[in-house]
């Protein structure tokens, strides 16, 4: 035990409490449709991850006030859920975090985007959106949708992953087209197997191993998807030709995702000291939204742009009229409910563009 720490100036105890914080690790932030507020005073800090409670609030009383004060540890803390409790948070970081996002749904909008395809115009997110590297997205997306995102606001997109409801092989027939509500409070994406990044030639299938097959099956399928919706979304973002895109996601020679990877992950929220898989337990009907229910969200926004000790988020009550009102849009079961032929006569009209 290091008894002269007591005795060392506050000032140099405190350094010695900061070096003692981890390192930020990547989390996940999620995008849902509650951030269709008509208007946010700072939309981009709408945009939070939940993180882990730092070691120092369990190692003593001086530790643990260093750490809840925001202007010496940098720790932020917020209510979570409308309820006491403080949980530590930080601010999304767009080159480091996953984004996953749900779908839109908004009023008069038949082509159902994501959220983030929504908020591009507010001030301060496009320039965020271009530095997203990662991007999750329930299975039940459409690959056409998720294509015009990457195009119109992911310029520097570098894997797609594609979350599924469970991991049980109980929900083998069915995990694919299931809608899940987002998890509400920390939560990571696990690989559904353990299996290097999706790659365009798929290689160790396991024989007699259903569940492996189906999987990689599934995610091969995915990346044709998105290869065949591509080329449309390609030729309407870049109408002059492909010497206007710079990015790397997408090779206009081969028509072709070849700068994407893709994997196939399953939620994993963190309660009582375990993480456990939760999203299997609040399924919603094949019509509903991929996203919790508007009433569930505890809407947040910070008081002001530049204050130190008020950069944590002021809770505010969910109310109806600060959501853009959401109706029923068209669903897909998946993407692969369209007739192969038709897929095929698709992809040729596409290609002679």
């Amino acid at each position: 035990m290091f008894t002269y720490f007591q005795r060392l100036p506050m000032e140099l105890r405190d350094a010695i409490w900061k070096f003692a914080l981890p390192e930020d690790e990547p989390e996940v932030c999620i995008a849902h449709p509650g951030m269709l507020k008509k208007s946010w005073q700072y939309p981009r800090k709408l945009f939070i991850v939940y993180t882990a409670y730092p070691t120092l609030m369990h190692i003593c009383q001086e530790s643990r006030a260093f750490a809840q004060n925001f202007k010496l540890s940098g720790v932020r803390f917020t209510t979570h859920q409308g309820t006491t409790a403080r949980v530590p948070f930080r601010f999304f970081q767009p080159d480091f975090d996953t984004l996953f996002c749900t779908r839109a749904n908004l009023q008069d909008n038949h082509d159902s985007n994501l959220v983030i395809d929504c908020l591009a115009h507010e001030p301060g997110l496009d320039s965020m959106f271009w530095e997203v590297r990662h991007l999750a997205v329930a299975t039940r997306e459409f690959p056409g949708i998720i294509t015009d995102t990457i195009f119109d606001v992911l310029r520097e997109l570098e894997t797609i992953t594609q979350v599924f409801v469970s991991s049980s092989t109980d929900d083998f027939n069915g995990w694919t087209k299931e809608a899940f509500e987002a998890p509400k409070r920390r939560c990571k994406l696990r690989n559904l197997i353990h299996a290097p990044a999706w790659q365009r030639e798929i290689t160790g299938w396991r024989e007699g191993d259903d569940f492996l097959e189906h999987v990689e099956w599934y995610m091969e399928r995915f990346r044709k998807e998105l290869d065949i919706h591509g080329r449309r979304s390609f030729r309407e973002e870049y109408p002059r030709g492909p010497h206007e895109y710079e990015e790397n996601a997408w090779d206009p020679a081969l028509k072709e995702f070849t700068g994407l990877k893709l994997y196939a992950k399953i939620f994993v929220e963190y309660e009582a000291g375990n993480w456990t898989e939760e999203c299997c337990n609040r399924k919603l009907p094949a019509d509903a939204l991929l996203a919790p229910r508007q009433e569930d969200w505890h809407q947040q926004e910070p008081e002001n742009e530049t204050g130190d000790c008020d950069e944590e988020f002021e809770d505010l009550e969910a109310n109806p009229d600060d959501f853009v009102k959401v109706v029923p849009g068209p669903t897909y079961d998946s993407a692969w409910d369209f007739d192969e032929a038709i897929r095929d006569v698709y992809d040729q009209s596409v290609d002679l563009l």
